[in-house]
């Protein structure tokens, strides 16, 4: 053990510094399998929906609602959360979830080409988002969770369409923010069957685009 580090202390910088690339290259070699084999396990059945989140877990408005939400969609359709953040990963993870946490931007579209989501969906309004919007082949769904959010905040015309849950919440939104149409939300009254509904129209209405796409 003395030999072995008085040897590595006699290295040359330069044999260092390869010593040293060596190993980042062999543990981020580890960690790249091991994100595959993670990805391969939850995606043997087909991924029809994705939960992009981005936020940090601790600010975010009306979490119960969220869950209930994701649960109802579980319940009916093969759903993936996408978490850029560790603490929204344990948690979501906690509620029996199936979750990936992702941390670069390459990480993130490789998952969506192998995964190829119909529908990605987002809560918050992290800058963060718009490195998801890049993906060109699904629905990019804004889940109003916090009416104070989205009222505030330009980006919502980043995404397709907008679920809302009342008439009065699209009004304001629509004063609030200029040059957005009414023809991109969907009203679901906070019921239960109109959110499956709607989302069972969106992944028809995408797949329809893409069939278009390639004709």
């Amino acid at each position: 053990m003395i030999k072995k580090t008085l040897k590595n202390i006699c290295l040359s910088p330069k044999k260092h510094l390869k010593l040293f690339l060596g190993r980042i290259f062999f543990y981020s070699k580890i960690e790249s399998l091991t994100k595959k084999f993670k990805i391969k396990q939850i995606t043997k059945d087909k991924i029809e929906i994705i939960y992009y989140f981005s936020e940090d877990i601790e600010e975010l408005d009306n979490l119960d609602k969220l869950i209930y939400n994701l649960t109802i969609l579980a319940e009916e359709y093969s759903l993936l959360i996408l978490t850029r953040e560790q603490k929204a990963s344990k948690l979501f993870k906690k509620r029996l979830f199936k979750v990936l946490f992702v941390k670069r931007l390459n990480d993130l579209l490789g998952i969506y080409n192998i995964v190829n989501p119909k529908i990605i969906i987002y809560t918050g309004n992290n800058y963060k988002n718009f490195q998801s919007l890049i993906y060109n082949n699904a629905i990019h769904l804004y889940l109003n969770n916090s009416l104070k959010t989205i009222i505030s905040n330009n980006q919502i015309k980043g995404y397709d369409f907008i679920l809302i849950e009342n008439k009065k919440e699209m009004d304001k939104i629509i004063k609030n923010i200029i040059r957005i149409k009414r023809d991109r939300f969907i009203l679901i009254d906070n019921d239960r069957q109109k959110l499956i509904t709607a989302i069972a129209r969106l992944m028809e209405f995408r797949d329809l685009e893409i069939e278009n796409k390639g004709a």
